[in-house]
């Protein structure tokens, strides 16, 4: 969140963020959506470079809650 802020505030642009709840930064308004927003989300890493095993066994967990709770 706060990269994207830092950009807003040298007026390079604006952006979403997922919570803004207490964020002040001098120069930056920002302002709760009112209805809901849902966005697709993912995950990333280096391709063909080494994933130690709390890494992989959080990617499992998430791939299969999204299984058991989105689908």
């Amino acid at each position: 969140v706060k990269n994207n802020i830092d950009l807003v505030a040298k007026n390079e642009g604006i952006s979403f963020i997922l919570d803004a709840v207490g964020l002040k930064c001098d120069g930056v308004t920002t302002r709760a959506m009112t209805e809901p927003v849902y966005v697709e989300i993912g995950l990333a890493w280096k391709k063909d470079k080494y994933l130690s095993y709390a890494s992989r066994a959080l990617i499992a967990f998430l791939e299969q809650y999204i299984k058991d709770n989105f689908q």
